[in-house]
């Protein structure tokens, strides 16, 4: 026979105070509550305690005991909820007049009070990096949304998609994320309502962006910008990083000292309102010194990313994943300045912790596993390392398909690693064919395309053929200064090898016209 039903008023106060519980506990998931409390009930009875749709004393007290509560204040909670006698001082409260008079109608507001707390809290764990317990979290919220009757565009569930969609980008699952945000734009869009949402604007404009449709993800990026300080003012956190994105996308555009200028104001803002162990400065602060590292200031960009590392260690920990990020940059950045001993150990280290931390199919992991094999071609391995960049390539295609910047970036190491194992047709067909696609998706002035330009002109030269180098490299040299200037160190690179072209051909007036300052 069914029990009395309780209180509403007294069960919500019980249920919020429960929920304060476990927020205070670390927010264990419902089957780690399940399993601590040894199996003594199922997860799901977890959660239908914290939703008030279960309220035995015999399992509340086990609850209670498991996230190491104060028994006797959920026992007078409790009781209050049948009017039972108290043992202790009765704490009265006063009726809640916010909550409707229809019992079950106020259950459903306070679960989806409680909700919109935990989607708060999603959004920092997604941008901590703390991606399991988000995941955990937004699987919960989406059940109590769809046990509500929640309408696909209630703005509940707008952020709740959107918050996933921004999780899967986080953990290199681009394709699946563009799926969640074209869903929720297809729903909005059928209802005669604007799609034009900043923040579903915005998330897209990253997935784009990682797509390698780089152009397409600028202007969304722009029109986000605006979004966003019509809906939140100038100076708003959300403005600022759409800011930033905005202008990180411009300088790998090649936009110059404008977007590199706007990104140094962004970060000096962000240090002075934030702090300096703020995740979003710490991020702009992290495009900068890869700014640094591509414009070839190797040992400027060293020092920068050694702070960034220890200001994430201080704040998020050694294995929190932009310290593992930017130690990976780090290792790098000492390679290229011949600390190869030093890069490689800090490289497998890095290595290491993301396999057991992120796990081995992470994009992370993957960018890692990327670096560590163009080491072994600089090692003289390259068949090796053109093994192990195809088994991250068939890791990356499902996530991120055939021809995303990123996979092109791929295929272009593994044309390095045939060439240096000496098979020079093959490498030149991989380049052809990344370049290709390079050029229809990310278009012909994208500095990717020209690197690919500039590394077909390499391969002509190599192979004796240097009437076709001197017009591949004039070329690339022309589309350089007009992208990135006359003096960033791709065009010095290409200049430096269009003049060694002509000279192996015997000229000489060509080349001290490109030979600046040389008589």
């Amino acid at each position: 026979m069914a029990g009395p039903a309780p209180n509403r008023e007294a069960l919500a106060r019980l249920v919020a105070r429960l929920q304060q519980l476990r927020l205070e506990a670390g927010d264990p998931s419902l089957r780690r509550i399940a399993k601590e409390s040894d199996d003594a009930f199922t997860h799901t009875t977890v959660g239908n305690m914290f939703n008030g749709r279960s309220w035995r004393w015999e399992s509340l007290e086990i609850l209670v005991e498991t996230l190491k509560g104060d028994k006797e204040e959920f026992r007078q909670l409790w009781m209050n909820c049948f009017g039972a006698p108290s043992t202790g001082p009765a704490r009265p409260a006063p009726r809640d007049e916010t909550l409707p008079d229809d019992p079950k109608l106020a259950l459903r507001e306070m679960e989806l009070s409680i909700a919109a707390k935990k989607l708060d809290q999603v959004e920092l764990l997604v941008r901590d990096g703390q991606e399991e317990k988000a995941d955990s979290i937004l699987a919960e919220v989406a059940e109590v949304q769809e046990s509500c009757g929640l309408d696909a565009d209630d703005p509940a569930v707008v952020k709740r998609r959107g918050l996933w969609a921004e999780l899967l980008l986080r953990q290199g699952k681009v394709t699946e994320a563009k799926e969640v945000v074209d869903q929720m734009r297809e729903v909005r869009r059928g209802r005669g309502k604007p799609v034009d949402d900043p923040g579903t604007n915005h998330t897209l404009a990253l997935i784009m962006r990682d797509l390698g449709q780089t152009r397409v993800a600028e202007d969304m990026m722009c029109r986000t910008v605006e979004l966003r300080r019509e809906a939140l003012g100038d100076d708003h956190r959300d403005t600022i990083r759409a800011r930033r994105d905005l202008a990180a996308l411009r300088c790998h555009r090649g936009a110059g000292e404008q977007a590199h200028a706007e990104l140094k104001a962004i970060y000096e803002l962000q240090h002075q309102r934030f702090g300096p162990d703020d995740r979003d400065t710490l991020d702009t602060r992290q495009s900068l010194a890869n700014l640094e590292f591509r414009a070839g200031r190797f040992s400027e960009a060293e020092r920068e990313f050694e702070d960034i590392i220890k200001a994430r260690t201080r704040a998020f920990g050694l294995e929190h994943r932009q310290t593992l990020r930017a130690r990976n940059s780090l290792a790098v950045a000492l390679y290229q300045q011949g600390a190869t001993a030093e890069a490689r150990a800090e490289l497998d280290d890095v290595l290491q912790r993301q396999i057991r931390v992120l796990g081995p199919v992470d994009r992370d992991t993957l960018a890692t596993r990327i670096n560590v094999a163009n080491f072994l071609i600089d090692d003289g391995m390259p068949e090796q390392a053109q093994q192990d960049l195809r088994e991250v390539l068939v890791r990356l295609v499902p996530t991120h398909g055939e021809e995303n910047q990123i996979t092109l970036g791929l295929r272009s190491n593994i044309a390095v690693a045939l060439h240096a194992a000496g098979d020079t047709a093959a490498a030149v067909a991989q380049f052809q064919e990344v370049l290709q696609a390079q050029q229809r998706v990310l278009g012909d002035d994208d500095p990717d395309t020209l690197d690919t330009q500039q590394n077909l002109a390499v391969l002509a030269f190599a192979e004796g053929h240097h009437a076709e180098a001197e017009e591949g490299f004039r070329d690339v040299l022309k589309n350089l200064v007009r992208v990135l200037g006359e003096d960033h160190p791709a065009t010095a690179a290409t200049r430096h090898w269009l003049r060694r072209t002509i000279r192996e051909q015997g000229r000489t007036d060509d080349w001290k016209e490109l030979s600046t300052g040389e008589k």
